[in-house]
């Protein structure tokens, strides 16, 4: 199901401007039959690298991650973003990688931030995907974050525990409360 995925490029990196957290953005793009697409690859402290994407003509929308396309394609989709991480993990071997599955707005509709359908459809993605041999999953269900902690790190648990207090300040709405799951 997930074997197919997009012919994708690198197509710019800006530097943080302030380096507290975040070292790096990498932007990457592919193209569907319907749309063209930009993966933002944002890179953190402890090798943490998180992934989001939005349709490219969504840029200047404040709520380009939690528009639902209706493309029905959505494997192709992930599956181009999972070969994204894999480029990432063949030049770093320890990386480690997160999401946050954003809530869908519509006309009529808000999702409920707790849980989301894309964080749902992710997270299963990832467990059966990835799986727990090169990563730890850890996750937060009440605000749909997840973070896949790089087994060959001395200490996951360590890992996710700066992780937590480093995403709490950097989306301080956030309030992470990050668990290992295994």
């Amino acid at each position: 199901m997930f074997e197919n995925s997009y012919t994708f490029s690198k197509c710019n990196k800006t530097q943080a401007l302030n380096k507290t957290y975040l070292y790096e953005t990498v932007l990457y793009r592919f193209s569907t039959p319907v749309d063209r697409y930009t993966v933002e690859l944002e890179h953190y402290h402890y090798s943490i690298f998180v992934i989001k994407f939005y349709r490219t003509k969504d840029r200047k929308n404040k709520n380009k991650f939690n528009i639902i396309t209706n493309e029905f394609n959505c494997t192709r989709i992930i599956s181009t973003c999972i070969k994204i991480l894999s480029s990432v993990l063949e030049q770093k071997p320890l990386a480690s990688f997160g999401f946050i599955g954003s809530y869908t707005i519509s006309d009529n509709y808000t999702e409920e931030k707790n849980c989301t359908q894309r964080f749902r459809i992710y997270k299963m993605v990832m467990e059966n995907l990835i799986g727990e041999t090169l990563f730890h999953h850890s996750m937060d269900l009440i605000h749909s974050t997840y973070l896949m902690v790089n087994n060959g790190n001395k200490s996951p648990e360590e890992v996710v525990a700066k992780a937590r207090t480093m995403f709490e300040k950097v989306y301080p709405g956030l309030d992470t409360n990050l668990s290992m799951v295994r």
